[in-house]
């Protein structure tokens, strides 16, 4: 299997001979994408990561995976396809008064200061650190993991 989530009923190609089973949303994921947390280059689907340890940490959830990716070599961005795909902004049932938009890093906690490497997710109280979030621009201090 490609991305490791199960099949499902979901409609899907497979080849019992190979063992190779690929869901249809999968296959027809673009072979490159232009993002905006890289808006120098485009990103190339890839079926594996392209290190030597057979393992990438997803620059947007700063978690490990091991399957498909976009990357980019030049910059050294990975990311998992769904993380590549979460929408720029989002309604969320604990914060409705206001739509919350993707961050792609903690905001400068003030005059002077580097760019805050951690925050508290708005929404489970669990800590989050160099990842993206959703943050609210209007309620300041309100962050959410992705």
């Amino acid at each position: 299997m490609i991305c490791k989530l199960k099949l499902l009923s979901l409609p899907s190609y497979s080849s019992k001979p190979c063992n190779f089973y690929i869901h249809l949303k999968c296959s027809e994921l673009p072979q490159k994408i232009r993002h905006p947390f890289d808006r120098n280059h485009l990103l190339s689907l890839i079926s594996s990561p392209k290190y030597q340890e057979g393992r990438f940490r997803c620059n947007a959830c700063g978690k490990d995976g091991d399957r498909l990716a976009y990357h980019c070599g030049d910059c050294g961005i990975d990311l998992h396809t769904v993380c590549a795909n979460m929408p720029s902004r989002v309604t969320h049932q604990s914060h409705p008064h206001h739509q919350l938009s993707l961050t792609f890093s903690m905001p400068p906690g003030g005059p002077g200061s580097a760019a805050a490497s951690s925050f508290q997710c708005c929404v489970c109280r669990g800590l989050g650190s160099n990842s993206w979030l959703y943050s609210c621009g209007e309620c300041s201090g309100f962050d959410a993991h992705l």
